[in-house]
């Protein structure tokens, strides 16, 4: 599997805050699926995302501070697996280790991460599946741990 594109944000702004800014992204992301057994997979690949803000008069309230543009980055590999427990249910685990980062100064400890997630997908009907399972990630510090829930 392979995708690439973009995204352009124009004239976004924050509720009750003065300025706007406009966004830019660029992104690239390639997973392939090697079924190693009759029931299961291993998932490689690599990502990329490209992240530009340009602010406009954002961030001065009153003392003339305004926000630099940013560019943020994140990069990385698509790791994981796959196994059919029965045939309606799918145990995924995957993660993502990579930086994420503004690089400004250089790479520090902090702009590493490995996002993950196990989730468990149950086909209920023919076209109705139900998923559940968990994800972690340092984006926010007093929620490492987070619970998947949902349907397709």
């Amino acid at each position: 599997n392979m995708e690439f594109g973009g995204r352009w944000l124009p004239n976004q702004s924050l509720q009750r805050e003065p300025g706007h800014y406009n966004q830019y992204v660029a992104y690239g992301d390639l997973s392939y699926r090697w079924n190693t057994w009759a029931d299961g997979y291993i998932l490689l690949g690599a990502f990329y995302e490209g992240r530009e803000y340009q602010f406009e008069d954002m961030g001065n309230r009153g003392g003339g501070t305004e926000l630099d543009d940013e560019y943020l980055t994140q990069a990385g590999l698509n790791i994981g697996f796959g196994q059919f427990l029965d045939d309606n249910t799918l145990l995924e685990v995957r993660g993502r280790p990579g930086v994420y980062s503004d690089l400004d100064g250089g790479l520090h400890r902090q702009d590493y991460d490995y996002p993950s997630r196990a989730m468990l997908t149950y086909r209920a009907t023919d076209g109705f599946f139900i998923k559940g399972g968990v994800r972690y990630s340092q984006v926010f510090q007093d929620a490492l741990w987070l619970p998947l829930i949902g349907f397709s």
